[in-house]
């Protein structure tokens, strides 16, 4: 049976592993003190001329968390079961993952409470300006950078640059991410964090002295985030042994044809693969696999019973802090969301910083900074791993806090 998600909220959640990681490497009280509430958190009204003639008022927030490493990053999220909490928490995990991988940022978030499935393009477009103009007193390019793409499309990004150059008077392309190519963009949010996670996944069963190539991963969850780094991890050699979505979930020991699985379930079910024998979740989690990436955001990992020697936590708050203790303590490497996800803000920080100087690097050299980011966070996790014997994924998090007080450190904001 499947662990209950966190009781907790989300942001209890996020403040509960800055706490722990302040405690574990011996951190002054004054650096949770600071880093365990963003800010500043705003909430807006967007008013917004509906397709039939008439308005409806949008409600909005934008948290941003620290700016103690840089200006903020992180993206808006259109979703009609949106919560401040959420969007706090989502800001605080922000800043976690860019300082885990020593990026000049900090962490933000935001979102309106709407279904943007529900929305014509125009409707799309007159809310992303009216949100863009809601929080410019406290946006651009050296204060906070949002981003959309991924569900919406790299155009709304598009939109949100252009509506703050009319604000401004001037071009400012550094002042939102995600944005299509003709404007700066570097690419795509999901593609980035698919990357991201197969690079960590390649690292860790390196420096765990496993075979890359055969070895077998099972997805519990297969969005789109999922599937991309499930096919670039059967094109190193891995079996994907294993999938599920939320209806439906399928097994074969001789691996899954991925490109048959596609890049992200459905709501209709990934389909009966061929060859594949359906399985429930449960068992997808007991399977004997090298690697188990947890990304079902709607069921909390059960430890009993894992048999993997590594687990992904992709979705945030499917790998909770007890579950993840009791997976360690079995001696399974348990990777943190703030670093499997990473490859999302490392693209968003490249973005941001070819946008600053209106210099443009290819895409196969973008790719290969987010690598050398990644893999020298990697590294730096391993070597205080073993400085603090902490396990793998609280590593993670002491490197990401213990940067963040030095810069508080050295700002003078703490003593």
């Amino acid at each position: 049976m499947a662990t209950s998600l966190e009781t907790r909220s989300a942001v209890e959640v996020a403040q509960g592993e800055i706490l722990r990681a302040v405690s574990q490497i011996g951190l002054p009280s004054a650096v949770y003190e600071v880093l365990r509430e963003p800010q500043r958190l705003v909430s807006i009204t967007i008013p917004v001329r509906m397709s039939d003639g008439r308005f409806k008022a949008f409600k909005g927030f934008r948290a941003q968390h620290t700016d103690v490493l840089g200006p903020g990053v992180g993206g808006v999220r259109l979703d009609p079961r949106l919560t401040a909490d959420e969007v706090k928490a989502r800001a605080i995990h922000t800043t976690l993952q860019c300082a885990v991988l020593g990026l000049p940022c900090g962490g933000a978030a935001g979102g309106v409470i709407c279904d943007a499935a529900l929305l014509s393009q125009q409707e799309l477009e007159d809310l992303a300006r009216g949100y863009l103009r809601a929080i410019a007193p406290l946006s651009g390019p050296e204060i906070d950078v949002p981003a959309y793409g991924s569900a919406t499309g790299d155009q709304i990004s598009g939109y949100v640059f252009d509506e703050y150059c009319r604000l401004h008077g001037r071009n400012s392309p550094g002042v939102a991410t995600g944005k299509p190519r003709v404007l700066g963009g570097v690419g795509d949010r999901i593609e980035a964090t698919g990357l991201g996670c197969a690079i960590v996944v390649r690292e860790a069963m390196r420096r765990g002295g496993r075979e890359l190539a055969g070895a077998r991963i099972a997805f519990q969850g297969f969005g789109r985030a999922a599937g991309e780094t499930a096919v670039l991890l059967a094109s190193l050699g891995c079996r994907i042994v294993a999938a599920s979505d939320g209806t439906s979930a399928w097994h074969d020991p001789e691996g899954l044809d991925v490109s048959a699985l596609g890049r992200g379930g459905s709501p209709a079910g990934l389909g009966r693969p061929e060859g594949a024998l359906e399985i429930t979740p449960a068992e997808l989690e007991r399977l004997e696999v090298d690697v188990l990436v947890s990304a079902a955001a709607w069921r909390g990992l059960s430890p009993t019973g894992v048999r993997a020697g590594i687990v992904v936590e992709f979705a945030r708050g499917s790998v909770n802090a007890q579950a993840a203790t009791l997976l360690a303590g079995a001696g399974t490497l348990v990777v943190p969301h703030i670093l499997a996800t990473a490859g999302a803000p490392v693209l968003a920080y490249l973005e941001w910083a070819q946008s600053r100087v209106n210099f443009y690097w290819p895409s196969d050299e973008v790719h290969e900074k987010l690598e050398r980011m990644m893999v020298s966070s990697v590294e730096e996790i391993w070597t205080l791993r073993g400085e603090f014997a902490l396990p793998l994924r609280d590593a993670a998090y002491a490197v990401a806090v213990r940067r963040l007080a030095s810069a508080l450190a050295a700002r003078g904001w703490i003593s």
